[in-house]
């Protein structure tokens, strides 16, 4: 048997053909293209879909053998970013992003209304009606800001529940796919229907929501026609989907049951086995782990989201954007091979920068503090500041962001993560990983394909419960691992003092030179 795992993120979507060992047997990308204008950002959800159908095209006719013993597929994607459909599933909106704020202030009028808001969903979901950028936002946004849109729709859609009603002709979600519509009672987990409460507070059109099946459902079967232009054999399930931090908790195994034992800082450890978290950086940065129970930590944004397993939750830590950050600061470098330099200046230059500091926070902050109004930047930049020094902090700088959230999601989960599993784009890089090494102060496991980590993973939970197995038992092989640096330990630590700091005097100034 075969799988087809497909991830649909912000930049790229990538599309894996597996064999039953989890083993990649052929694989395409695709560049996605967002819109930018004012306020709204968005993507065009049937190029997503065309994108889609042509990677698709492209590893089935590289693999014809084994892509005719393909018996599923699995999907994910990024997810906040909602699209309207009619019933006949075609795109009535755009696909507005996470980055498309629209409806925040839609989202704080429900607490205007109803005292007790906060409380309740914060107590059920898990995060409160707020907007920032969150589907629920977006859901409104339509609703009520573009009625004639409303009137066409009849479901909204996450990304990765659009492209399989594109396979499949049906369209449903999970308590999962759903997550950022703040819908769904999150308390626990394989609910099948939306909490009454939520939804009349909100003030969203219930008839415009799609149905939900279970989190380990399967949608339906591509159908004869369709299944012929991709290159698929007839029959092809396809399963429920998820969106990526879940697929993150899968590709890192932090849904593998947990050991018992004394940690370092006096919290729980793995015992015999270091305790393993992921940490997937692509276009963001987020931090995984998991629970048995839903729990939030409001003051630093780190919470649980229901993981596609029932009784389980993923600890979701989002650190905000930090692949796009440094892609970003790059191109103002101009470099002529990106990569190939990275690795360079990351070999050939001092730890700590030469005490030049880079700020993360070019689209505002996220988790473990969200502001925002707040943006990046060097500090500390000298007239001996050089090039390399400047790639290096540029690094250290996303590197530094994550220290700072890490005890956070250790005192969600009362359990310190002594090892860290790197996935997504940025594990490509050695010199990035053992910057994170020696920042974080912690072993780095990276991934054996991190760039399609999750792909891999939705590819191979999608074969496992075909086969009526367990998939968080499922484990990716491992490329490299990278110890920390005990001698830069001290210096990274006063450095990332000298971070959070920057933070906080940083924040009245963006404040006032008004970027949001």
């Amino acid at each position: 048997m075969h799988a087809i795992g497909i991830d649909v993120g912000s930049t790229n979507l990538k599309l894996v053909l597996l064999d039953e060992s989890g083993q990649i047997q052929s694989a395409a990308s695709r560049p996605l293209i967002t819109h930018d204008v004012g306020a709204a950002v968005t993507q065009d959800a049937d190029q997503v879909w065309e994108a889609v159908c042509d990677a698709m095209r492209e590893v089935t006719a590289a693999q014809p053998d084994r892509a005719q013993s393909i018996t599923s597929i699995g999907v994910c994607s990024q997810y906040s970013s909602i699209v309207g459909v009619n019933e006949q599933g075609a795109a009535t909106s755009p696909l507005l992003m996470y980055l498309d704020h629209r409806g925040d202030d839609l989202c704080w009028s429900v607490m205007e209304r109803h005292d007790q808001a906060f409380e309740i969903f914060v107590e059920r979901h898990g995060i409160p009606p707020i907007g920032g950028g969150l589907s629920l936002a977006h859901l409104l946004h339509l609703q009520i800001e573009q009625p004639q849109i409303h009137e066409q729709t009849a479901s909204y859609l996450e990304i990765m529940d659009f492209i399989n009603l594109r396979l499949t002709g049906r369209a449903a979600a999970t308590q999962c796919t759903m997550f950022a519509s703040q819908l769904c009672d999150n308390r626990v987990v394989g609910i099948t229907h939306y909490d009454p409460d939520l939804v009349a507070m909100a003030g969203v059109d219930p008839s415009r929501l799609p149905e939900l099946i279970q989190v380990d459902d399967i949608v339906g079967h591509v159908p004869p026609a369709l299944a012929t232009r991709l290159g698929l054999p007839s029959g092809v399930t396809v399963r429920a989907g998820m969106n990526d931090t879940q697929a993150a908790a899968f590709a890192t195994g932090v849904l593998r049951n947990r050991h018992s034992g004394v940690g370092q800082s006096g919290l729980q450890g793995a015992g015999p086995e270091a305790h393993q978290c992921g940490l997937m950086i692509g276009t963001t940065a987020v931090l995984v782990d998991s629970l048995d129970a839903h729990r939030v930590d409001l003051d630093h944004e780190v919470l649980a989201m229901p993981a596609p397993v029932q009784g389980r939750q993923v600890v979701m830590a989002e650190n905000g954007i930090s692949g796009r950050a440094v892609e970003h600061a790059f191109s103002l470098l101009n470099p002529e091979n990106p990569f190939q330099e990275l690795e360079q200046s990351l070999a050939n230059s001092e730890p700590g920068s030469g005490g030049l500091l880079f700020l993360p926070w070019l689209a505002g902050s996220m988790s473990p503090r969200a502001e925002a109004t707040q943006r990046g930047g060097f500090v500390g930049m000298s007239l001996g500041t050089t090039r390399q020094d400047m790639f290096r902090a540029i690094i250290e700088g996303t590197a530094h962001n994550l220290l700072w959230l890490l005890p956070a999601v250790e005192g969600l989960t009362g359990t310190a993560c002594e090892e860290i599993i790197f996935g997504g784009g940025a594990a490509r890089s050695a010199g990035w990983a053992q910057v994170l090494a020696d920042v974080l102060d912690r072993r780095v496991i990276v991934l054996q394909h991190p760039e399609f980590a999750a792909a891999t993973a939705v590819g191979m939970v999608a074969l496992t419960r075909s086969a009526g197995l367990d998939p968080t038992e499922l484990r990716q092989d491992q490329a490299k691992t990278y110890e920390p640096r005990s001698a830069h330990h001290e210096m990274y630590e006063r450095a990332n003092i000298q971070f959070r700091a920057a933070f906080t005097t940083y924040l009245s100034i963006c404040e006032a030179l008004s970027h949001e």
